[in-house]
Parts: C-alpha cells; sequence; structure tokens
C-alpha cells in the first residue's frame, strides 16, 4: 500500500499519510474495486505486510479488520 519513506534511529510520529484508489491496488485485487478491497477487510481477508531493510519481504504482518 505505501512504499517509503525509509527512516532510520528512533522514530516518533507521522511517518506518512494519504490515500490511494483502485489503480494501486495489487496482486489477485488487481483489476477489482475499492468496494471489493473493503468487503474483503470486513470480513477480514486482508493482511498488511510491513517490510524493513533488515527483512524486505516481511517484518510485520496483521489481518485488517
Amino acid at each position: 500500500m505505501f512504499p517509503g519513506p525509509t527512516k532510520k534511529g528512533l522514530f516518533s510520529g507521522v511517518l506518512a499519510q494519504g490515500s490511494f484508489d483502485a489503480t494501486k491496488l495489487t496482486g489477485t485485487l488487481k483489476g477489482k474495486t475499492i468496494a471489493d478491497f473493503v468487503a474483503l477487510v470486513k470480513t477480514a481477508q486482508i493482511y498488511v505486510n510491513v517490510g524493513t531493510s533488515k527483512h524486505p519481504s516481511g517484518e510485520l504482518r496483521g489481518q485488517l479488520q
């Protein structure tokens, strides 16, 4: 959902904020609508994977509800 920016060291505050639309959906959601995305969030079928420079394929993962 968001590719950056990167921060080093201790950090407190908002790292980033914004919005996205259906053109940013990837994977099995590519070509779908925001309504499709919301329906999956409401049924806990979406997760977020957060990568770091040390673990780019995923450091944190969490279900969206």
